[in-house]
């Protein structure tokens, strides 16, 4: 039942944010860095800011965009001021150079997660996670892999959401090959372009190469042919937001 409210006050909390457009009384929150691995400067650390009560009823874990810096989500959205007013503690983390969870992002979330859940004794079922652009593929597909695999992950989120995500990898990435092929924008064909060097670069293929490699790292396909990861979600409240 505890999760069940903390699930709810956040979904208030989340839907005031998306309807408010007045910024609230910026309060006073410490944003605080900490080191989980010192050699590791891109994934070693995740920031933190503790509620204003000091009493901690979940945990708010927030993703930034591709390539943006864990501080940047700060400043992209005020999800965490409200957090702070509602004793919510708020984890900043970036997955920096990933566009969802492969094998590599999995271990260093895990890292950071189980950390959190030491430092500040919080139980493993009180963790919503969230996130814009690349970051919402993270959280989305970093949930699903919980559910499926709850051994080998230290939290159970009970809830997920994203902004502007694009959570099919599968689909993404075919507008990418035809932006190249219709050639009508050279800015859309330079995207697509560094988005091929992307995928060859850390995955050595494409979707379109190797489907079967992505069905790991796609958190849904409107193919059912190219995976159903999104059915590990059937118990964790999910949220969307999509410009059309």
């Amino acid at each position: 039942m505890k999760n069940v409210l903390f699930c709810f006050k956040f979904i208030v909390l989340l839907t005031f944010f998306g309807c408010t457009a007045t910024s609230p009384d910026t309060p006073t929150l410490k944003i605080e860095t900490n080191i989980i691995d010192q050699e590791d400067k891109i994934f070693g650390h995740y920031l933190s800011i503790a509620p204003k009560s000091k009493q901690i009823d979940g945990v708010l874990v927030l993703f930034p965009g591709f390539g943006q810096k864990t501080e940047d989500i700060f400043l992209d959205t005020q999800l965490h001021e409200y957090a702070y007013k509602n004793n919510i503690l708020t984890i900043g983390f970036s997955g920096r150079t990933r566009l969802t969870v492969d094998s590599l992002l999995q271990v260093k979330l895990n890292a950071v997660l189980a950390d959190v859940q030491q430092k500040y004794a919080v139980e493993s079922a009180k963790f919503v996670l969230g996130g814009f652009s690349a970051g919402g593929v993270i959280a989305l597909r970093y949930a699903e892999l919980c559910k499926e695999f709850p051994e080998k992950h230290p939290i159970q989120p009970i809830a997920v959401f994203m902004a502007d995500s694009p959570v099919d990898l599968y689909h993404s990435w075919n507008l990418q090959e035809e932006n190249m092929k219709n050639n009508y924008s050279e800015i859309s064909v330079n995207e697509a372009k560094w988005m091929k060097n992307f995928y060859q670069q850390f995955y050595g293929a494409t979707p379109s190469e190797n489907p079967d490699f992505f069905k790991n790292l796609s958190p849904f396909s409107i193919d059912k042919a190219y995976g159903e990861n999104e059915i590990h979600l059937k118990e964790v409240a999910v949220r969307a937001y999509h410009d059309i």
